[in-house]
């Protein structure tokens, strides 16, 4: 919850309460998951067993309640199990002050979340209720891909912080929509229901620049200070904020290219183009760094995540870890525990193929560890 501060209607305070953690998850036909309970703790919380066993859909059933949509899949129907017709996934999420039940069911042409009964009217009136971090395998692709993943990366760390930007962010991409269907499909040469369109998008374009720009500004500090602890402070490396709209306003830009526009019909300039860009000693990072400078840039980022998260939201977030610590060896195994034992976080969920490995170092921390173990969609506490 943000709140004015006194005498300056300009600035806004976060209105802070104990952190909040799963502690309960139940699914129902989802994916690979017939029926089944777990139950967590905070601290740490270990999810072990054979690769194809069921942890990674464990991770994201709980993404599908934080954000209301899977981290992985595109459709919601992927997620059904096999040979069934909908899937249901409800937890429960406490602290010092609140216990709150969460409901997601799906069935083809339905989706509905509920908190504590009580059906959203919007899915995105729900964004920012559960902070959440979640790092997989295929998040290498915010490094080596293209830049769809990285806008992700900003607007999924903004909409959980800043209803604005959230608001923002809903409106220029349905503006942006329609502008698109109108490129695609009119080949008139009146051009007054485009420029209506650019008129309205002005507003939410500059909200966004603005925004994103503050937003990763803000954010340089807090991967700086763990890429520094992570690397060992051996290598430079940085982040860049790339824009169409550095230099021009957007009303300008669509009217620049419009030209373009009608000849490849979608619009070609605009937010929707911003980009990170990641340096190593200046020069791009997906062309020149080792797949191990890589994997410590990533998890940097996400670290940096949390902690601008723990800072901006009323909670800290949830982090979830999809085997981050495949191929590392036992010292920055170590390493890395160790630093997010310190995060402001207080819950923590993994997966991994075996118990050793994670569990040796997990039990000399000073927050709790729990290990469960899971076999061909079946749960069991070790």
């Amino acid at each position: 919850m943000l709140v004015p501060i006194p005498g300056n209607l300009a600035i806004f305070a976060v209105l802070k309460t104990p952190a909040i953690h799963i502690s309960s998850l139940i699914l129902t036909q989802f994916k690979n998951y017939a029926y089944q309970s777990f139950s967590f703790e905070e601290g740490f919380n270990l999810l072990y067993g054979n690769n194809g066993s069921g942890k990674t859909n464990v991770l994201d059933a709980i993404h599908y309640l934080a954000l209301g949509k899977s981290h992985f899949l595109p459709q919601d129907k992927l997620a059904i199990q096999h040979g069934k017709d909908f899937f249901r996934i409800s937890g429960r999420f406490v602290n010092e002050q609140e216990n709150m039940e969460l409901v997601l069911k799906f069935q083809p042409g339905t989706k509905r979340l509920e908190k504590d009964e009580k059906p959203y009217v919007r899915m995105v009136d729900h964004i920012g209720t559960i902070g959440l971090v979640m790092i997989a395998p295929d998040d290498l692709e915010l490094i080596d891909g293209l830049s769809l993943a990285r806008r992700k990366f900003i607007d999924l760390t903004l909409s959980q912080s800043n209803k604005i930007y959230l608001h923002h962010l809903s409106t220029y991409k349905r503006l942006l929509e329609q502008r698109n269907a109108w490129l695609k499909l009119s080949s008139a040469a009146d051009v007054a229901y485009l420029q209506a369109l650019d008129e309205k998008m002005e507003e939410p374009s500059k909200a966004l620049y603005q925004l994103r720009k503050n937003f990763i500004a803000e954010f340089i500090p807090y991967f700086d200070k763990y890429y520094h602890t992570i690397s060992g402070g051996h290598e430079s490396v940085g982040i860049q904020f790339q824009s169409d709209l550095h230099d021009h306003g957007l009303l300008d830009l669509l009217e620049k290219s419009r030209t373009q526009d009608l000849y490849t019909r979608f619009t070609t300039k605009g937010n929707h183009k911003d980009d990170l860009l990641f340096l190593k000693d200046q020069e791009p990072m997906k062309y020149i760094a080792s797949q191990g400078q890589k994997k410590t840039f990533l998890v940097s980022l996400f670290l940096a995540q949390s902690d601008y998260l723990s800072n901006v939201m009323p909670s800290p977030p949830i982090i979830l870890l999809d085997d981050l610590f495949d191929k590392l060896d036992e010292t920055r195994i170590r390493h890395l525990l160790h630093t997010m034992n310190h995060l402001p976080s207080k819950q923590v969920i993994m997966t991994d193929t075996g118990k050793q490995r994670l569990g040796t170092v997990l039990q000399q921390l000073d927050s709790p560890c729990h290990f469960l173990a899971v076999r061909d969609g079946q749960v069991s506490p070790t």
